[in-house]
């Protein structure tokens, strides 16, 4: 029984060995680029932004609205909680959102 389980794994290890050298052009194993950020467009806020519109006006798509302050902090709690925020926590952020977005996201977050 141990003997078949030490020949068991050197028949998995030299199989990983020979399937990782057919495929070692994996993006993971290529050297670190640094690509050159596109031009500034109208929306685009940061390097990331400017990425994802380009890509979307390659394929000849636009980037979707900006969302309220109520959705916004909805998504965020959300995706950040996983519950939804309460009645105080929106009627809070509106306020703070409407007199500087940036700090009252970053307070958010």
């Amino acid at each position: 029984m141990f003997f078949s389980a030490k020949i068991f794994l050197a028949i998995c290890v030299l199989a990983g060995t020979v399937l990782y050298s057919k495929n070692a052009e994996w993006w993971s194993r290529k050297p670190l680029l640094k690509p050159k950020v596109p031009k500034a467009e109208k929306g685009g806020r940061n390097s990331v932004d400017r990425f994802i519109l380009q890509k979307l006006r390659a394929h000849d798509l636009s980037p979707g609205s900006v969302a309220s302050p109520s959705v916004l902090i909805r998504r965020l709690t959300y995706d950040l909680t996983g519950l939804p925020p309460s009645p105080e926590e929106i009627e809070g952020f509106e306020k703070d959102y409407s007199s500087d977005p940036g700090h009252a996201y970053e307070e958010l977050v």
